[in-house]
């Protein structure tokens, strides 16, 4: 029990170990992704979808070359707003190569007159979009003109908003939300003798617990396996230290370490198998 308890945080730290660097391979080729669709995006001459991508590819994997891209992108785009929105990214971060952070600064001033940054607030939770793009509560920089932002509470009907932003300037948009409406208790329907159809019935939910105890359980089985194969090696060692001794006692050796072996494959298979399912199966966001 002893080993047990010792080499338990070990596989956990092996486990999450697996777990962060498959993560970061993932994020990796979707930065890659990104950047690869930026180009493509660049050389259609899409210049802002192209800033976009460029900012994206960033945002997953760090790169002074996607943000001096999408700087280029942004400048040929003529868009006030992506041009500060780049700038913004590269200045949030000290330690970036002096011609970025002089080429952000640059862009920076030219674009400042051009552009609001409209802190929008809802009065009770709510879903927004500005300009047909979803957004969150929050700080955002737009061109100055004309802005339509439309609200709506969760289930209820969305209600409009027409701003004049002025370039520049800094404005809080408190925006009021219109509750959705209570539901109306459905009345029981009346009996008939006609006999109904029979709607089909669907299955019960799937239980998706079941991957995360599989993981949970192939974890303490690997620890178990692990603290068995520990015992088992130190007893092949002790064995091992009293050699040379009787015929008997080198094939008991023997056999020792032949269970060691057969329990190190067992408990790196268990191991394998575990971080597989918390991988592949487990859904970590608790729906």
């Amino acid at each position: 029990m002893a080993w047990s308890a010792f080499f338990l945080p070990i596989v956990a730290l092996a486990l999450t170990t697996a777990v962060a660097r498959a993560e970061s391979g993932f994020e990796r080729e979707r930065a890659a992704a990104a950047y690869d669709a930026a180009v493509a995006a660049f050389d259609e001459h899409d210049h802002a979808r192209a800033a976009k991508h460029f900012l994206e590819a960033d945002a997953l994997a760090p790169s002074n070359d996607a943000l001096l891209n999408a700087l280029t992108a942004a400048e040929r785009a003529n868009d006030p707003a992506l041009a500060v929105t780049v700038a913004e990214r590269v200045l949030e971060h000290d330690g970036r190569p002096v011609l970025l952070v002089t080429r952000a600064r640059r862009m920076l001033g030219e674009a400042t007159s051009r552009v609001a940054w409209l802190t929008l607030e809802c009065s009770e939770p709510c879903a927004l979009e500005l300009d047909g793009e979803p957004r969150e509560p929050g700080r955002v920089v737009v061109n100055a003109g004309p802005h339509v932002i439309v609200v709506r509470a969760p289930g209820g009907a969305p209600s409009e908003r027409r701003i004049e932003a002025k370039g520049g300037s800094e404005q809080r948009v408190m925006l009021t939300v219109t509750p959705a409406p209570p539901r109306a208790m459905p009345s029981a329907p009346a009996r008939s003798m006609s006999m109904a159809p029979v709607a089909h019935q669907p299955g019960p939910p799937r239980d998706r617990s079941t991957p995360r105890v599989a993981f949970y359980a192939g974890t303490v089985l690997t620890a178990g396996l692990a603290g068995v194969t520990v015992w088992s090696g130190i007893d092949a060692l002790r064995g091992r230290n009293a050699l040379p001794g009787t015929p008997a006692e080198t094939e008991a050796v023997a056999d020792s370490a032949r269970r060691t072996d057969a329990l190190l494959a067992g408990t790196l298979l268990a191991a394998a198998i575990t971080a597989t399912v918390g991988l592949l199966w487990v859904e970590w966001d608790g729906s």
